[in-house]
Order: C-alpha cells, then sequence, then structure tokens
C-alpha cells in the first residue's frame, strides 16, 4: 500500500468509530484525574488529622523547683472596702466556670461554707480563693487556688518549659519539701483564670490525670 492508499483508506473510517474511540479516551484520562485528585484529597486528610492530634496531644514536662511559687494577690484592708460574701455555686458563676465536683479523682472537697471577693472604693475587684481537697486517710492533699486578678503567674516569670494537656498549656513542676517529700505542682491560665494547684503525697503521674480532669472541666 502506498502513501496514497494509505491516507485514503485513513479517509475512509468511519466518523463514528473515531467519535467512540475518542470518548474512550477522554474517559480514561478522566478517570485518571479521578485517582488523582482522591489520592490528593486522602493526603490532605492526612496531613490534618497529625496536626490536630498534635495540637490535642498531651506534651508532658515537670520543671524542678525550689518550692511552688505563689502569686500575690493584694487585697485593699481599709474600711471603704467591700467585701463579697459568695457561695459555692456563686464563686464559679462570678469565675464563669464549671462548679468543680465534690469528688476528684478520688479526692474529697473540704466542705466550705463562704467564699469572699473585696471590692475596692474605685470598684476594683480583688479575689484570690482556695478549695481543698484530701484522701480519706489524709495522705494525699490537693489545694487549688483561683484568682482573676493575680499578677503574672510566677512560673511564667520565671519561663519555665509549658507542657500540653488536652490541647491547653500548662506549667507542670516538683518540689523538694524540707520533710524530705516531693510536692506536685501545676499553673493553668485561660481566660483571664488564674489556676495554681499543689498536690502533697502524690506521683507525678497521679497529678497529671488530676490536671487533665480540671482541664477538661473546663472545656
Amino acid at each position: 500500500m502506498n502513501r496514497e492508499s494509505f491516507y485514503l483508506e485513513i479517509g475512509s473510517i468511519d466518523d463514528d468509530l473515531i467519535q467512540e474511540a475518542s470518548e474512550a479516551h477522554g474517559h480514561k484520562v478522566h478517570r485518571i484525574g479521578l485517582i488523582r485528585l482522591a489520592g490528593i484529597a486522602a493526603c490532605l486528610c492526612l496531613v490534618c488529622a497529625t496536626v490536630l492530634l498534635n495540637m490535642r496531644g498531651d506534651v508532658i514536662y515537670y520543671n524542678e523547683a525550689p518550692a511552688p511559687l505563689t502569686a500575690k494577690v493584694l487585697v485593699p484592708s481599709d474600711e471603704t472596702t467591700v467585701v463579697l460574701t459568695l457561695t459555692y455555686q456563686e464563686l464559679f458563676d462570678y469565675y464563669g466556670l464549671e462548679p468543680f465536683p465534690d469528688v476528684l479523682s478520688g479526692l474529697q472537697r473540704l466542705e466550705q461554707t463562704y467564699f469572699y471577693v473585696y471590692r475596692s472604693p474605685k470598684d476594683t475587684i480583688y479575689d484570690t480563693n482556695v478549695l481543698n481537697y484530701y484522701s480519706d486517710d489524709g495522705k494525699q492533699t490537693l489545694t487549688i487556688v483561683i484568682s482573676k486578678n493575680g499578677s503574672e503567674p510566677a512560673a511564667q516569670q520565671q519561663n519555665m518549659k509549658k507542657s500540653r494537656i488536652d490541647g491547653t498549656p500548662v506549667v507542670l513542676a516538683v518540689s523538694d519539701t524540707p520533710s524530705g517529700a516531693t510536692d506536685c505542682w501545676a499553673e493553668i491560665c485561660g481566660q483571664d483564670i488564674y489556676f495554681r494547684i499543689v498536690a502533697s503525697g502524690m506521683d507525678e503521674s497521679s497529678f497529671t490525670d488530676i490536671i487533665r480532669e480540671i482541664v477538661q472541666l473546663q472545656q
């Protein structure tokens, strides 16, 4: 077959056959494109899931400190200061928090009838309130300080390394006591509320579980 005959044969191919071949090729390209898009989407989902897990995952680090540090809160003591007396529920309404349970990680809350907030003549509010928990045998104690108006947290002033529990930044530390025991303590700052939690007679793992429970209560 010479070149001229070859061109004639091609020219005589039915148009429908050409159209079908073209469509088949187009479908194949379309399927390949969909497969590629699905692969890209799967990779993006994996990346997003990894980022979320890293944001929500726990990163635990205990700093070593000489003693549990406190935040200083100045309370006006002149005769013009107004003292507000709050019940347990009113206390947490004031802070805008969910009330802590009577039992926290097996520790019983010490019953307290009233809590106090101080208001100066210039309507400045000063507050520091303490919750106390203890084990039945008295070997474990937990003190939780809550305040809106504390100074910059002591742990942050000393640039201590932060941990992350359920996505919440937390400073964790251990301190040796004069009796030779070890205290665990933490500072949590969020939503303009300051928490300082100190535990005695407790190991780091148990204390971390309590901090996680406190964090989850406020989420």
